[in-house]
């Protein structure tokens, strides 16, 4: 009896040494990275000097750790997009999303999207413009995205001669802003330039410079505060290339909001009808 009992014993040592070892084997967040390129490298034809680190978090609704990375030099027509899950050891969880073929209608959706939140996002525009302009036998009008199609339609190009300078255009919006009844420089600062187009709208007639900004939802306290819960998200207005002027109201779309993100730049009609009911 005593005999047993010391196996027993032991054979429930043991398993308590090898959870112990388990919990021990757990894969640490410094860990991550190290893993998951030596998994893209045993899995795919790709090596780490190629790619860049993107995001490493822990997923708490999957329990795994994910982390993305990219290639530093990705062909056009492709996403280079590494996506990799481990669990809690650091073992592969499912397949690694890895760099696939994309259609030319989505590398146009890709690039023009890529323009967005710069300070130079008005040349960023009118480069992309340009460039699928001169790619345009590549492209189906059909087969593009509502929205794409109308960026394309919107005859961006850069500031034409006689235009005033981007910069003065730019200081001009921000004093325009500041000047919409209830604002002041303070709250005008809480927000921040997500697009600047140059382009001729057609109901408009002349060149404009278009500015949107969007609010910074860390600062959401004292916006509330100050205009109450139906705070401006985003303010869009246009400043004349000729005259610096300010060419129609600002558009404010509260929270909640009414606009989509580029209603105001594409000029649907709900944003027309915006501006009919609300100029003096």
């Amino acid at each position: 009896m005593m005999k047993k009992k010391l196996s027993l014993l032991l054979i429930l040592a043991c398993i308590l040494s090898l959870c112990a070892g388990s919990a021990l084997a757990e894969i640490k967040e410094s860990e991550i990275e190290d893993r998951v390129y030596d998994l893209i490298e045993e899995h795919t034809e790709y090596t780490r000097d190629q790619l860049r680190t993107g995001q490493i978090i822990w997923a708490t609704n999957t329990h795994c750790w994910a982390m993305s990375a990219f290639l530093i030099d990705c062909p056009e027509d492709m996403e280079g997009l590494f996506s990799v899950n481990l669990d809690k050891e650091g073992n592969l969880l499912g397949e690694m999303r890895v760099p696939h073929k994309i259609s030319v209608q989505v590398q146009l959706a890709y690039q023009l999207s890529a323009c967005f939140n710069n300070e130079d996002c008005y040349l960023r525009l009118a480069e992309w413009k340009a460039k699928w302009s001169a790619r345009s036998d590549e492209l189906s009008l059909d087969d593009m995205h509502p929205f794409d199609r109308s960026m394309f339609e919107l005859g961006i190009t850069k500031p034409a001669e006689g235009s005033i300078p981007y910069e003065e255009a730019y200081q001009n919006a921000q004093t325009y802003l500041a000047q919409i009844p209830n604002w002041n420089e303070s709250i005008s600062a809480l927000y921040y330039l997500h697009i600047s187009c140059y382009h001729t709208p057609a109901d408009i007639g002349k060149p404009v410079y278009f500015f949107k900004f969007h609010v910074e939802y860390d600062d959401s306290d004292a916006l509330t505060s100050h205009f109450g819960e139906h705070y401006p998200a985003e303010v869009s207005l246009m400043v004349g290339a000729q005259d610096g002027s300010l060419v129609e109201i600002p558009i404010q779309d509260l929270v909640p909001t009414q606009f989509r993100h580029f209603d105001t730049l594409i000029r649907t009609e709900e944003v027309l009808e915006y501006v009919r009911n609300n100029t003096p």
